[in-house]
């Protein structure tokens, strides 16, 4: 009794089997019916599946067949062939094709002295940006393996291994060194025409590392990257390629510095221009650590907006623009309308000046419309000549100049950190007191003592004068006369017999006020 009952479900299953799924003959010539065109050959793969499948709100049953099929295409040679899969309902007959993929064969794979002219025109790309950052020192070796996997799966892409040998940071002090593995990609807009582009994934997983190395933290940090030695080269080419503009003058001044380059920018040309900032710049600003040709990158942001903008800037700006501040070693001006600023900042070497800065914000054009021929806003000449610094000892006479007249004084001490900084003394003031002044503020004195007083009230003694003189420099503490009274403060900046003022209480902002309203 138990062998019949389990003969009669054998052949119960067999019977649903035969009755829910087709035959291979019957599949294979679906197959064909739907890639009838330009056919070459069709195959199933495997001898299918019967899946349970919930769907709709119940379980269904669905026969599954997977097959591969070649094609021609329209280029002699090349076939296409898809592996995909179809399915059959149970009872029901066809029901769909099922997702697959496609490839083509007999296209021209490229040969890898192509492959590697094109990858290394563009390492960034091919290494992604956090390698380029990160190697250490050039990709020693660039290959591909001996079996690329070259796999088209569009007709005008590509699909391939390539392999690269490098070393990067593994921590503070190792460095590890290994063949790291891309899956890369050329692409081209037609049919076996050129790669216009390429894509790059790392495939970590097939890494293979070589060795470690040991080092110093500083040894490690001391190291260029592959993205710092190709910038420098990139550097090295751009700079090779500028015009030669000759020797740059030595600048005596900050000023002879800005208005000079203000000058180039205005007529010189876009190449031009960049070969005068490359003389100018200051090294230590401007450039990247133990570098002269390679810009740190807030100076390539400035030199970039600069010389992309070069055309407004000379559209924007009178021949001697007027100046909204200067102050040394800065000095800003205004453009034709006298709505955008322009700031150059400079730094004294041992014989001239050099820049560091050119901060321009190009206008708008209906701005630079307007600013083409209005030159209402434009300045005079500057006077550049340089004002020759005399150098004083102790105990030379001299007058110095006070807001309230010119006295006759003597050096007592020089300034040990300021070369043209020194106290000096009234020759007559019984109260023997002292001031620190700065050379531009007297002259030299031969003779006796003498005072000039420009106060018109002829009846004040020589006693009264001295009473009166108040000298103040850059860090002088004083009190300030405000609405609040006399407040302590100190002198932080001095522009056009103004002073720029701290105050000790912090509920005081900086104030910029004459000589009168302080006292020491």
């Amino acid at each position: 009794m138990k062998k019949q009952i389990l003969t009669l479900l054998f052949l119960v299953s067999f019977a649903f089997l035969a009755n829910s799924q087709p035959s291979k003959a019957q599949v294979l010539a679906k197959v064909k019916s739907l890639h009838s065109k330009n056919l070459v050959s069709a195959k199933l793969l495997g001898n299918g599946i019967l899946e349970k499948v919930y769907r709709n709100g119940a379980w269904q049953y669905y026969y599954r067949h997977s097959y591969k099929v070649v094609n021609k295409t329209q280029y002699p040679g090349v076939n296409r062939v898809y592996s995909g899969g179809i399915q059959y309902r149970k009872g029901g007959g066809y029901d769909r094709q099922l997702v697959g993929q496609a490839h083509y064969t007999g296209m021209p794979n490229p040969t890898e002295a192509e492959v590697m002219k094109i990858l290394k025109a563009d390492l960034k790309n091919f290494v992604r940006l956090t390698n380029y950052n990160q190697i250490v020192g050039e990709i020693t070796d660039m290959k591909l393996p001996d079996d690329p996997k070259w796999n088209w799966n569009k007709i005008t892409m590509v699909n391939f291994k390539v392999l690269a040998t490098f070393s990067v940071p593994k921590s503070y002090t190792e460095l590890e060194k290994a063949v790291h593995v891309f899956n890369v990609s050329f692409v081209a807009n037609e049919v076996k025409g050129p790669w216009v582009r390429f894509l790059s994934t790392e495939s970590s997983s097939e890494r293979k590392s070589i060795s470690i190395s040991k080092h110093t933290a500083d040894e490690i940090r001391a190291m260029k990257t592959l993205g710092e030695l190709n910038a420098e080269n990139e550097a090295k080419a751009l700079m090779s390629s500028l015009p030669d503009v000759g020797e740059i003058p030595k600048f005596e001044s900050d000023k002879q510095l800005f208005y000079y380059m203000h000058n180039v920018f205005l007529t010189k040309t876009t190449d031009e221009v960049k070969a005068y900032l490359y003389k100018v710049m200051t090294k230590e600003r401007c450039f990247a650590e133990n570098s002269t040709v390679l810009m740190n990158r807030s100076t390539q942001t400035w030199f970039d907006k600069l010389i992309n903008n070069h055309q407004a800037y000379k559209t924007a700006h009178c021949q001697y623009p007027t100046v909204k501040h200067y102050q040394n070693g800065q000095i800003e001006f205004y453009d034709k309308e006298n709505r955008r600023i322009l700031r150059f900042t400079g730094s004294k070497s041992a014989d001239s000046w050099t820049l560091n800065v050119v901060s321009f914000y190009p206008a708008k054009a209906s701005e630079l419309t307007r600013m083409k021929n209005n030159n209402t806003n434009c300045g005079q000449k500057p006077n550049l000549v340089v004002r020759k610094v005399v150098a004083y000892n102790v105990g030379d006479k001299i007058n110095a100049k006070f807001s309230n007249g010119t006295f006759a004084a003597f050096i007592e001490k020089k300034d040990p950190s300021f070369s043209n900084r020194y106290y000096i003394k009234l020759a007559r003031d019984p109260k023997g007191r002292g001031y620190w002044m700065t050379e531009d503020n007297f002259t030299p004195r031969t003779g006796d003592a003498t005072t000039t007083n420009t106060n018109t009230n002829t009846n004040t003694n020589t006693n009264t004068n001295t009473n009166q003189v108040q000298s103040f420099s850059v860090g002088n503490k004083v009190e300030v006369r405000t609405n609040k009274g006399w407040k302590k403060a100190k002198i932080i900046r001095t522009a056009s017999r103004k002073f720029l003022v701290k105050f000790y209480d912090p509920r005081l902002g900086d104030t910029w006020v004459a000589a009168k309203q302080m006292r020491k």
